[in-house]
């Protein structure tokens, strides 16, 4: 028998001088100790104990002698002692074995060959094990669903050019009667036999924890006249050296045995060779991942159909059942409409929870959205950050925050930045940075990249599709690819009043389709009557159309019902005051508009239109607001395409000083 080192194996196995060179593996029990499940010899020595309690110590010897068991190797008759100790009912074994390997984890050699497997050509594991160690290494370690052939019956499955990972179990998946008697294991089915001689011809084994006990791979083995390259049978040096019908097939087939110290060892040693990471933040990303798409299908689900009050209450029932964790308490507070109970949710939630950072986030994006408190909520961003300084989520929230509500635009992009070093694949934090580069940066180019970046990520995550049709629609004013993606958003979720809005509005301003734009703003409403955005938009609508101002002003009074500290509407419903001539309950509206604006979400683009109002019918209360036009005019501040004209002529009846120039404002406000 040949023998070479580790070394000279590693050598060869990730020499990469030839494209053709394929390796695969064969994994027997050994493969599998340092996962939990004990190895072929150490069952054998269970079963025995477990037989010399059931039998006298003549009936054993008599079997022994009769079945030619050397007692000083059971484990080379592992089929004759399973069948005896589960004879009376072979379901017995099998339920055993299913026990035996339920709730086991890959060790960390089988991380590094699910990326051996994945990364590179060598992608074929050959098992007589029935454990799934190498399929749910897969499954967790990487994104590549394997093949698995656990039965010969699916044998014409296995194909030796395959790009899949493909595992082999020729006896048997442990859920598929797993072979295990003389009887089934002395021969392989014939199904697999041809197809294995296929691999080894292409395929170079490399033997892992394989005793060759069995008759069935190792008798095929042994028929076999020659296999590419040879074939590697790496033993463990503590148990010494391979036995005899090991050390004849190596000679057979001009293999080399390999002492290694054991499969996790080796694995690990081929995975430096092959520049291979470790993959402890792999793990917790991708279950980050599911736990964030999880719970998004429970948000999702919950907010789908205000009325199914059935679904409402099962996920109410589910939630109390388990654990009181940080989405337990905002689960509950997201389903309290009322936002005083709601707070009073998220603080319990705080004093049970010390230090969460996701229920510090979601209480500061609460007191953001729904309190306006924006110096209570930076104070909760900042102990999210405390508590998780390298949380890609709350980095981005937070830079979402610096961007919007305090303009910050040099703190935005900071942790803009911050967040995606930590997570360069997070869908979200690249569409808001995207959006924060055009509007903001007015780097066009470089928003446009993240926005395909994102969407090649994931091509179906619907805010960066609505984002990046506002894009095309804002910035590269095309229109038809912008309806194209906004069509692609409504197609992933057709509740989203987010994305019915934004399309309403595009088919209200860009198609000019105000039967089109009105059915996606009802839409909209009937999924969520009472949200501030959505009526605030429609009130708007109907307020252009001019067709409907008495439903203009009812939608409007609803809009600051749900939000009376929302800046825009208020400047809007000072607007529609003024067309209709009521110029005290404008005056009122354009007051808190002003007061709003300047405190919270300040928008340049309000402030000029706020000022034109001002200077429009009320310049002698604001003396100022002349000023104040042509500064922000200066500063290329616009609303283009904003409707103007009414306010001028109103203007005009009430004896305007300057009407010229308001109309001059005018132009310059709303034209390109």
């Amino acid at each position: 028998m040949k023998t070479i080192s580790s070394k000279a194996f590693l050598g060869h196995f990730c020499e990469d001088i030839r494209e053709d060179k394929k390796f695969c593996f064969i994994l027997g029990s050994g493969a599998s100790r340092s996962s939990g499940i004990k190895t072929g010899a150490e069952l054998v020595k269970q079963w025995i104990q477990e037989l010399e309690e059931r039998y006298s110590k003549e009936e054993l010897e008599s079997w022994y002698v009769q079945e030619e068991i050397a007692k000083d190797d059971p484990a080379a008759h592992y089929s004759k002692i399973f069948d005896k100790r589960y004879g009376l009912n072979k379901k017995d074994g099998y339920a055993f074995l299913e026990k035996l390997m339920e709730n086991v984890e890959p060790s960390c050699g089988y991380s590094v060959l699910a990326q051996i497997m994945t990364q590179h050509p060598h992608n074929i594991v050959i098992t007589p094990n029935f454990d799934s160690l190498s399929e749910d290494a897969l499954f967790i370690y990487t994104q590549k669903k394997p093949l698995v052939v656990g039965h010969e019956s699916l044998a014409h499955f296995i194909k030796p050019f395959t790009s899949r990972p493909l595992i082999i179990k020729i006896h048997h998946d442990v859920l598929l009667s797993p072979k295990n008697g003389k009887n089934e294991i002395d021969e392989m089915a014939a199904g697999y036999a041809q197809q294995l001689e296929s691999i080894f011809r292409y395929y170079t084994p490399v033997v892992v924890g394989y005793g060759g006990n069995d008759g069935s791979l190792m008798g095929f083995l042994e028929k076999m006249d020659e296999i590419e390259g040879g074939l590697f049978w790496c033993y463990r040096e503590s148990d010494g050296e391979p036995g005899k019908r090991i050390c004849l097939l190596l000679e057979k087939l001009k293999g080399n045995a390999v002492p290694v110290k054991g499969f996790d060892e080796l694995m690990i040693q081929i995975g430096d060779r092959l520049n291979l990471e470790p993959l402890h933040n792999k793990v917790l990303e991708i279950a980050q991942k599911r736990v964030e798409s999880y719970q998004e299908q429970i948000h999702n689900i919950r907010n789908a159909d205000h009325e199914d009050i059935d679904t409402a209450n099962a996920l109410s029932n589910m939630m109390e059942r388990g654990e009181k964790d940080w989405w337990y308490y905002v689960l509950r507070a997201e389903n309290e409409e009322d936002i005083n109970k709601r707070e009073i949710i998220y603080k319990e939630g705080l004093e049970q929870i010390k230090n969460s950072p996701q229920l510090l986030l979601t209480y500061a994006i609460y007191l953001t959205i729904d309190r306006k408190d924006v110096e209570g909520a930076e104070k909760y961003f900042e102990m999210a950050m405390e508590a998780a300084p390298r949380d890609s989520r709350v980095l981005g929230n937070y830079a979402h925050f610096l961007e919007n509500e305090r303009k910050d635009s040099e703190g935005a992009e900071k942790y803009y930045k911050k967040a995606l070093e930590v997570d360069s694949k997070n869908v979200q934090n690249m569409t808001n940075y995207a959006f924060f580069l055009s509007h903001t940066k007015k780097d066009f180019a470089e928003s446009e990249k993240f926005f395909k970046d994102a969407l090649a990520i994931n091509d179906r995550h619907a805010n960066t599709l609505v984002k990046y049709a506002m894009f095309l629609t804002d910035i590269k004013k095309d229109v038809d690819s912008a309806e194209k993606f906004f069509k692609m958003a409504l197609d992933v979720d057709t509740k989203r009043t987010t994305t019915l809005v934004n399309y309403a509005h595009f088919l209200e301003n860009e198609r000019k389709d105000a039967n089109g734009a009105e059915k996606y703003y009802m839409q909209a409403l009937e999924i969520d009557p009472n949200d501030a955005h959505t009526l605030s938009c429609y009130a708007n609508f109907l307020h252009q159309a001019g067709s409907a101002p008495d439903e203009a002003n009812k939608y409007y009074k609803k809009a600051l019902e749900a939000d009376p500290k929302d800046a825009n509407t208020l400047g809007n419903y000072a607007k529609l005051f003024i067309e209709q001539g009521e110029l005290k309950q404008a005056q009122i509206f354009l007051k808190k508009a002003f007061d709003h604006n300047s405190s919270y979400k300040y928008r340049a683009d309000l402030d000029l239109e706020l000022c034109f109002y001002s200077y429009a019918v009320f310049y002698s209360e604001y003396p100022d607001s002349q000023i104040k036009i042509e500064k922000l005019l200066r500063e290329n501040v616009r609303s283009i395409g904003w409707n103007l004209k009414k306010v001028c002529e109103i203007a005009k009846t009430h004896g305007h000083p300057d009407y010229e120039k308001l109309c001059e404002y005018e132009k310059c406000i709303t034209r390109k």
